[in-house]
């Protein structure tokens, strides 16, 4: 699967109450000084939580729940440029 957001991608976050988060949403994880955006595939169970990358095989290692920083807020019209971008890139390539 293609990753939803690609290295260099300005995203908006938000504070969430970790118990209010589902599977699916899009999450801020810090860990080690380092940030990573990926989706919440299990959700808070005894103080810990599982993400994965849209673009890995596997799932990551639970992390507790101190890890989760904040909610990725995906703006509504986000797919639609993403779209607009896609095709205009196809668009390129087969006319040149």
């Amino acid at each position: 699967m293609f990753p939803l957001f690609i290295s260099g991608t300005t995203v908006h976050v938000v504070n969430a109450d970790p118990f209010s988060l589902s599977m699916g949403d899009v999450v801020l994880v810090t860990d080690n000084n380092s940030f990573q955006i990926h989706r919440l595939i299990r959700p808070i169970q005894e103080g810990k939580f599982q993400t994965a990358g849209d673009f890995t095989r596997g799932a990551d290692m639970p992390l507790s729940i101190s890890y989760l920083s904040a909610k990725v807020v995906i703006p509504h019209n986000f797919f639609q440029r993403m779209c607009d971008r896609v095709m205009c890139a196809i668009t390129l390539w087969r006319y040149s």
